[in-house]
């Protein structure tokens, strides 16, 4: 009897076995077609993201040359200032394309900056445009060490 007993059929699978493979199966073809899809929308955001670094880099280096009649060194050598011309100056920057990649925080800077100008002394000015430099190199993440340093 024992020799027939070990050849008998497998006992039979039972359904909560069967579907908890089923299910597995599922989650797996899911799985693969998710990493499938979503890497080449996740390289292109990357690319994307490189692109926008890159350019913005580009427009706050113009940004930083229409502030340098801002800076602190320039009013101690008694250098003259002129609101207006920083305000056509900035205005042009704008225009020129360069303000398409400010960041929220920057733009609010920058528009108070641009449209104040005429009004605030040059010390008021001063500090506006040395809080849109601070942002600039938050946006650029520039002050912070390297990665592989």
């Amino acid at each position: 009897m024992a020799w027939s007993t070990a050849l008998a059929a497998p006992a039979a699978t039972t359904s909560s076995e069967l579907l908890s493979g089923v299910i597995g199966a599922a989650l797996g073809a899911v799985a693969t077609v998710a990493v499938v899809l979503l890497t080449p929308l996740a390289q292109r955001r990357d690319r994307y993201d490189a692109v926008l670094l890159e350019r913005r880099m580009l427009a706050y280096d113009r940004l930083q040359q229409v502030l340098a009649p801002t800076s602190k060194y320039d009013e101690a050598r008694g250098v003259p200032f002129d609101a207006t011309r920083l305000a056509d100056d900035l205005t042009r920057w704008y225009f020129s394309g360069d303000g398409l990649y400010m960041t929220t925080q920057l733009r609010d800077l920058f528009f108070q900056l641009r449209d104040d100008a005429g009004v605030m002394d040059r010390w008021a000015i001063r500090e506006l445009a040395s809080a849109m430099r601070t942002q600039m190199t938050r946006d650029l993440s520039s002050r912070r060490p390297p990665l592989l340093g």
